[in-house]
């Protein structure tokens, strides 16, 4: 079976890549700009399915949310449409739904219309926060811990449910095949939800630290944010802060059921890294 793959070369897409080639899929992988039909067009042919792994968590002066999350969306669906593909799969994000006031969500939400209204065979997954050996976020994170001190924005008692990049990869293969996944949004997480003060303290046992937690009052880090939060150099954008103490979280149980996935254990995998 030939498959095209949409962001293979992002942190995901190296293992939806792995899990292609392990199980003897064709596999063609998209090396030009989705955001042009016609680049979509010129690699598509012969193929049964896609996925579509493509997103940005922060806007540059080239990307925005609406050219990565919905442009390039509805040109998948167009080109499929043409040259009678029938199979998407899709990686939206948890948390993604009606009525959200993050740019980030709101146009994860209209891409993933665009697949509902395609009348296509499609499988859309909404994954929380990914781990992984080549992560960004949790080796950024270790990365303070390691220096004795973490600044926590606000409370900290927001959650999180960290999910095995990997098991979402296998997800994502799966449901090429797997009846029980189509025509289906189905929400990723991990097998235990931590608050973000949790989880900084599991992250300083796994190296054997003790870590100072700093909490910066919400109201400073949102002004901070507003600022500094256009420049790559500041952690984190307003609206990033804002998704981050709404939490994300979710109820894994149709994941498991559907997949048949047995999750790694977050802090085992500390353990090995």
């Amino acid at each position: 079976m030939r498959v095209l793959v949409i962001g293979s070369k992002g942190f995901l897409g190296k293992y939806v890549v792995n899990e292609l080639n392990k199980l003897g899929y064709n596999l063609i992988e998209f090396n030009g700009d989705a955001r042009k039909k016609q680049d979509i067009e010129a690699s598509i042919a012969g193929c049964q399915a896609i996925v579509n792994l493509v997103g940005i968590i922060r806007e540059t002066k080239g990307k925005t949310f609406y050219d990565v999350h919905v442009l390039v969306v509805k040109n998948i669906i167009d080109v499929m449409k043409a040259n009678g593909v029938k199979k998407i799969i899709h990686v939206s994000a948890l948390g993604t739904k009606a009525g959200t006031k993050s740019q980030y969500h709101k146009t994860k939400y209209a891409g993933e219309l665009h697949i509902l209204d395609s009348k296509l065979d499609y499988t859309i997954l909404r994954p929380s926060f990914l781990f992984g050996k080549e992560d960004k976020s949790i080796n950024y994170f270790i990365k303070f811990v390691r220096k004795g001190f973490f600044i926590i924005f606000g409370d900290g008692n927001y959650k999180l449910q960290p999910v095995y990049v990997g098991d979402v990869a296998k997800a994502i293969v799966d449901s090429i095949k797997n009846k029980k996944a189509s025509k289906k949004i189905i929400e990723i997480g991990g097998n235990k939800q931590y608050s973000f003060n949790e989880l900084i303290d599991v992250l300083a046992r796994s190296r054997n630290k003790r870590v100072i937690k700093i909490h910066l009052p919400l109201l400073i880090a949102r002004f901070m944010a507003r600022i500094f939060g256009r420049f790559s150099f500041f952690p984190i954008t307003a609206e990033q802060l804002d998704m981050l103490v709404a939490g994300n979280i979710c109820d894994n149980t149709e994941f498991i059921n559907t997949f048949k996935v047995e999750l790694k254990d977050f802090e085992e995998y500390l353990v090995g890294l």
